[in-house]
């Protein structure tokens, strides 16, 4: 009776002992499977994403405007690697972006991005980051929302509409790449210190303000009739009344304000005399059947998805 009592024990013993085995076993084949799944999660999370950059000058924008779209085409690599679309104008006054949910439909392997005229318009003020969630699209089409009424739409603005005392609508021009539109508040007569006395000039009657023209910090103005005048003015800053809101702008970080985003201050240096000419600009010209793709569109900037 003691031998088989032995016996019913070192059977259970030998059982208890193979099922702790069979269990490590299994723990073990678990711990590998997470493993692997982990490094795959690890590579897929190394993956780097992309924002897709579309810039929109002033011919693409008097396209989209004409035509209701514009297209891109995505290479192969990017494809499915898109996290959101940049869309900017060439000069833009703010560098910072504005990141936007905006309405985005997909169509086969099209991707639609709706936008506006506030959209089309605000590029001109900073640009704009739109969010992408969809996948499974070779091509993304910008879908011009034309605005059911202009005059409405243009009321709900803050800055649209200027006072009595501002400036007619200018462009500023920060640097050669960056610049806005918008009126200058409390400005309708630019006073310039001259050799000769101060002189009173209506902005209407201005073709272009070059600001620190020289060492001296002096002015250059061009009026309309092309007469030239050079000076100084008793102003360290300006108020841009955008159709965002009001800038304050120092005249120290001014290049120039004229009446067209395409009109520049040219250095005319020669061996007598510097002077400055305002060149004239180029009627945008924008045939019926232009094409409707970005030029040397799109580039992609790879950002980690931390970023959006």
């Amino acid at each position: 009776m003691i031998e088989s009592m032995k016996i019913g024990i070192a059977s259970r013993v030998l059982v208890a002992w193979m099922g702790f085995l069979a269990l490590c076993l299994c723990c073990g084949s678990l711990t590998g499977q997470e493993k692997e799944l982990a490094e795959v999660a690890d590579t897929s999370e190394k993956q780097e994403r992309y924002m897709l950059v579309l810039t929109i000058g002033e011919l693409e924008a008097s396209a989209l405007r004409r035509d209701g779209q514009l297209r891109a085409t995505l290479p192969a690599k990017f494809r499915n690697r898109v996290d959101s679309i940049l869309l900017k104008h060439p000069t833009t006054f703010l560098s910072k972006k504005l990141v936007v949910d905006d309405d985005v439909d997909k169509l086969g392997r099209t991707l639609l991005v709706n936008v506006d005229e506030s959209i089309v318009d605000r590029l001109e003020y900073q640009p704009v980051q739109m969010k992408i969630y969809q996948s499974g699209f070779d091509s993304i089409t910008l879908k011009y929302q034309r605005p059911k009424n202009q005059a409405r739409l243009a009321s709900l603005r803050r800055g649209t509409k200027p006072q009595p005392n501002d400036s007619p609508r200018v462009f500023v021009r920060l640097s050669p790449q960056n610049g806005t539109t918008g009126w200058i508040r409390s400005m309708k007569i630019l006073t310039v210190e001259t050799q000769f006395g101060s002189t009173k000039i209506p902005l209407n009657r201005i073709a272009g303000i070059r600001f620190n023209a020289d060492e001296a910090n002096e002015v250059v103005v061009i009026s309309v009739t092309g007469d030239y005048l050079t000076g100084s003015i008793d102003l360290n800053q300006i108020v841009l009344a955008t159709r965002w809101g009001d800038e304050t702008i120092p005249v120290s970080k001014l290049e120039s304000i004229t009446y067209d985003r395409e009109s520049r201050f040219l250095d005319g240096d020669s061996k007598a005399d510097r002077q400055w000419v305002l060149s004239q600009p180029a009627k945008p010209s924008t045939p019926r059947r232009a094409p409707t793709r970005f030029p040397a569109n799109p580039a992609y900037r790879g950002l980690s998805n931390s970023s959006f």
